[in-house]
Formats: structure tokens, C-alpha cells, sequence
């Protein structure tokens, strides 16, 4: 399978980063409305075998998603809160917060750490 990389360019404002979902139907439309029905319905059925093209969702240059999922355990989520005294605990619950707020990461921190599942250095800075 060959791989391509498409850029676009931002022409006007934008409230967000089209989704994979919102790619696929601005796909579907171009082959319908520039080809017709019958070739939209034949890129529908190659999903059956072998597709004749896939995407994915954009990125920004130079970064990647960012984990949501195992870099801060609940065990040590809980620990930490029990370590805290009662008026520190709310402000590391917000710092957590935050974390999870984190869309993308640059390539460098994405190769060096997550792509290795170097959680506990991404975790550190180190």
C-alpha cells in the first residue's frame, strides 16, 4: 500500500481541527458530486476487501495526539491525593485536569517518550 500525506492550508478562521468522521464525508461528496453515486458506491464497497483509499484524521504540522490513557494510573492518582494535605489535593485535581486537556504533543516529545512508553520520563520531564 502506498502512503501519501496530504497538507492543506488554512484559508479562514477554524474552531477546530476537522475530525476523521468530518474528512470521510467531505471525501464522500467530492466522488459523489464530482464522479457520481454509483463511484461513491463503489468506494464502499472496497471497505469490504481492500479499500481503495483510507484516511485518517488531521494533524498539525510537527505534532502528534497526545495519550489520554495509562499515563497516570488511578493507584497513583490516589496515592498522591492521600499524600497531599486536604488544601493541596484540589489544586493537584486540577493539575490533572489540565493534563487531560493536552491535544497534541510536538514529534520530539511523541518519539521520545510515547512512541517508547516512556510514560514515567514524560511524566518527569526528563
Amino acid at each position: 500500500m502506498k502512503l501519501y500525506k496530504l497538507t492543506f492550508k488554512c484559508i479562514s478562521s477554524m474552531t477546530k481541527i476537522p475530525d476523521g468522521q468530518t474528512i470521510f464525508g467531505a471525501i464522500c461528496n467530492i466522488v459523489k458530486y464530482t464522479k457520481s453515486e454509483d463511484e461513491l458506491q463503489r468506494y464502499f464497497e472496497s471497505f469490504k476487501n481492500e479499500p481503495l483509499f483510507v484516511h485518517s484524521s488531521m494533524f498539525l504540522d510537527g505534532l502528534m495526539p497526545m495519550v489520554k490513557v495509562g499515563l497516570i494510573s488511578i493507584d497513583e492518582k490516589n496515592k498522591q491525593i492521600n499524600s497531599l494535605p486536604v488544601n493541596k489535593q484540589l489544586t493537584y485535581l486540577s493539575q490533572l485536569k489540565k493534563l487531560k486537556k493536552i491535544s497534541f504533543v510536538s514529534l520530539e516529545i511523541y518519539n521520545k517518550y510515547i512512541v517508547n512508553g516512556d510514560f514515567i520520563g514524560l511524566k518527569l520531564g526528563i
